[in-house]
């Protein structure tokens, strides 16, 4: 089965009937005579920031911080799990909403094909 899709289809056809207009050079010339985009302003505020950043969080003490958070985290994520009664149904709404999910991302596969 060799089907085109229609991108396909609409790319082949202007391909085919494509129309240079004939200006003898001038966009070229136009392109040329421009001015060239500096980059390097944009370059050096973000490298400036990017040190003023490190600086600050050195400072700061944020690494230490961030540790810190995250096993609080970690411990109030199992604190709240050995706490939580896990029943039959709880495992048999996951595994449904799971097998939902894969139905779903399949017909979504198979209408993308066809």
């Amino acid at each position: 089965m060799n089907k085109k899709t229609d991108d396909e289809l609409l790319a082949q056809f202007f391909q085919e009937h494509r129309i240079e207009p004939a200006d003898a050079g001038f966009t070229d010339r136009v392109m040329k005579s421009l001015p060239r985009r500096t980059v390097w302003p944009e370059q050096v505020w973000t490298g400036c920031f990017i040190i003023m950043l490190i600086v600050y969080l050195y400072q700061a003490n944020a690494m230490q911080r961030l540790i810190t958070f995250a096993r609080q985290s970690l411990t109030d994520i199992v604190v709240i799990l050995a706490n939580t009664e896990i029943s039959l149904t709880s495992v048999g709404m996951l595994l449904a909403g799971t097998l939902v999910m894969q139905w779903v991302v399949v017909h979504e596969l198979v209408q993308s094909e066809s």
